[in-house]
């Protein structure tokens, strides 16, 4: 885009408003309704033309070149360098990505497009901001994933991503990701989490950290999680630059004294200690509330960003918060991996496997004695 396209497109805004003002001299005449009126449309007009004209700097400052293709899903625009990608189905399955996700707000992001850079080959950091580089090879599905993942959407306040602790994008895999907490709860490391797989909702509830964290040391952990986690994350570094807390830790590690272990873990900042769940479970959380919250459940999640994750997630539910943990903690435990069932046949083929070997080491001369 050049400087004289662009400086075409303010001399129009120009010339819109001057005429706009010539509208309104020569109505002087006419009835206030119709002076409102044309005065509304004169408005309308401008806002677009100003938008158009940001639009035309925003791309030009990206230097991209006149012959970009473009596609267009809903409220969704897509630039991209020209090649063989199937630029326009990519988009429409990216804008029911989109739709499906947030909702009506999706509809934010009218004349905002996403460019894409083709190129042979990915660099190292090939994202920036809404544009973003892609192979040339790239595949439908996973180019449609890409576009919707980068689309300029609000997002959660800093707040909600801090305790989420990760970006909820599209995209979501409804058998893997239940699969992969349901693996989490079963090996987790907390004994509040496992107590939430073995069906204590007060404990999902607080495994997700939806409550405060006042007490959470003696509720999270047992008294040799508290010694392994002291040692594991704070034994060495008290040991070397805490003098004061040295004698503390060392009756944590070595004395297993567990009055001590708390010490330490109330003295170190919330932040450092090791979260219960990881950020995949508590972003199902999030997708299941946004999936019973409807087209407006996003823009309920954004409308306040002063409450607690707790409450925000049932006003986007619309559902109390112990209802929607359980919905959570159902679908995970249902997502349990199948047992696989070994043919008979198989298992002897096995053993008679396992004989031969064992036939033939014993012969070997290591096994023989004098």
């Amino acid at each position: 885009m050049s400087k004289r396209t662009g400086g075409r497109a303010v001399g129009r805004s120009l010339l819109l408003l001057i005429a706009g003002q010539c509208v309104v001299r020569s109505a002087s005449g006419q009835g206030f309704n119709a002076l409102q009126h044309r005065a509304d449309s004169l408005a309308i007009v401008w806002r677009d033309a100003q938008l158009l004209v940001t639009i035309q700097d925003s791309l030009r400052r990206t230097t991209l070149p006149a012959a970009m293709e473009r596609a267009e899903a809903g409220s969704l625009v897509v630039l991209a360098d020209p090649s063989r990608l199937p630029l326009k189905e990519a988009t429409a399955d990216a804008w029911q990505l989109l739709d499906g996700f947030y909702g009506d707000a999706a509809r934010t992001i009218h004349n905002r497009p996403v460019v894409l850079r083709v190129v042979s080959a990915l660099p190292r950091s090939s994202n920036r901001g809404s544009e973003i580089t892609i192979p040339k090879t790239i595949a439908r599905a996973d180019l449609a994933l890409a576009i919707a993942r980068t689309a300029p959407l609000a997002r959660p306040d800093p707040a909600f991503a801090g305790w989420l602790g990760m970006t909820v994008l599209p995209g979501f895999d409804p058998a893997r990701e239940p699969r992969v907490v349901y693996v989490e709860l079963v090996t987790a490391q907390a004994a509040v989490a496992r107590r939430c797989f073995d069906g204590d909702e007060a404990a999902c509830v607080d495994a997700l950290e939806l409550v405060p964290r006042d007490g959470a040391i003696q509720r999270w952990w047992s008294a040799a999680e508290r010694r392994r986690i002291v040692a594991e994350n704070y034994a060495s570094y008290y040991s070397r630059n805490r003098p004061a807390l040295r004698a503390v830790t060392e009756a944590c590690v070595l004395r297993a004294a567990d009055s001590a272990c708390v010490a330490i873990l109330e003295t170190a900042d919330p932040a450092t200690w090791p979260r219960p769940l990881s950020p995949t479970a508590r972003a199902l959380l999030v997708r299941f509330a946004l999936e019973r919250g409807g087209r407006s459940g996003y823009a309920r999640l954004l409308a306040d960003s002063t409450a607690w994750p707790a409450a925000r997630l049932a006003t986007v539910a619309g559902v109390p918060l112990d209802s929607l943990v359980s919905l959570w903690r159902t679908a995970i435990v249902s997502a349990r991996p199948r047992t696989v069932a070994v043919p008979l046949g198989n298992t002897l083929v096995a053993l008679g496997w396992l004989g031969l070997l064992t036939a033939c080491a014993l012969r070997s001369s290591r096994w023989r004695l004098g």
